[in-house]
């Protein structure tokens, strides 16, 4: 039985909230996420003539000055440490969500970047049609 115990107490211990900072770059990563899938940056990254749409349009619309006045106010924890931003590469500094168009393959990457710049700690993709 105590050993039982000893098991439930390690596993409960190992699956514990781990960093705060991580837990906030997937928060950043969801929002950003659903910017990109949000209708307002969809009309707003539309070509006018054709109504086509591209990863990189989707992701200049995201980062414009009109989607930012025309969505709502992200409210964001005191002393946040990480940042969202719009990256050709691997962000140059930790505790960053990069957003990286791939018009190729016609989706957007979300990599969270942690201490550690070598390999982001996730990448989730959003679709674009």
């Amino acid at each position: 039985m105590t050993r039982i115990l000893l098991v439930v107490a390690l596993l409960l211990v190992s699956c514990g909230p781990g960093d705060p900072r991580e837990r906030e770059l997937r928060a950043e990563s969801a929002y950003a996420r659903s910017l990109a899938e949000h209708s307002v940056v969809r009309n707003l990254a539309r070509d006018p003539q054709t109504k086509a749409m591209t990863p990189s349009s989707v992701v200049g619309a995201m980062f414009s000055t009109m989607a930012a006045a025309s969505l709502p106010v992200r409210q964001r924890s005191e002393g946040q440490q990480v940042n969202v931003g719009r990256c050709p590469g691997k962000p140059e500094k930790g505790w960053m969500v990069g957003v990286i168009p791939d018009d190729d393959k016609g989706v957007i990457r979300f990599e969270g970047y942690g201490e550690k710049l070598d390999q982001p700690l996730f990448v989730e993709t959003v679709t674009i049609r």
